[in-house]
């Protein structure tokens, strides 16, 4: 057994990344990139970063067409 845990969330983002091969092209071409421009701290503190603001984007899309236009604000806060 691994000494190390995934958690619950950075599976589901996984699973998000690797659902759509177009998506999962995408977030490894930016990966290589931040890896290429920053040290690695900075390159994950960015693509976390990135990563948050992409799903929470997703969602708000998938959610808001239900959602009155006045109340999406509360919807990203929400999910934030």
């Amino acid at each position: 057994m691994s000494p190390f845990t995934t958690s619950p969330v950075t599976t589901a983002v996984m699973e998000w990344i690797n659902a759509d091969v177009q998506r999962r092209r995408c977030w490894l071409e930016r990966a290589e990139q931040s890896l290429s421009q920053a040290d690695r701290s900075a390159a994950i503190a960015s693509l976390a970063v990135s990563l948050c603001d992409e799903i929470k984007a997703s969602v708000a899309q998938q959610v808001c067409p239900l959602v009155e236009r006045s109340n999406i604000d509360a919807v990203s806060r929400l999910i934030a």
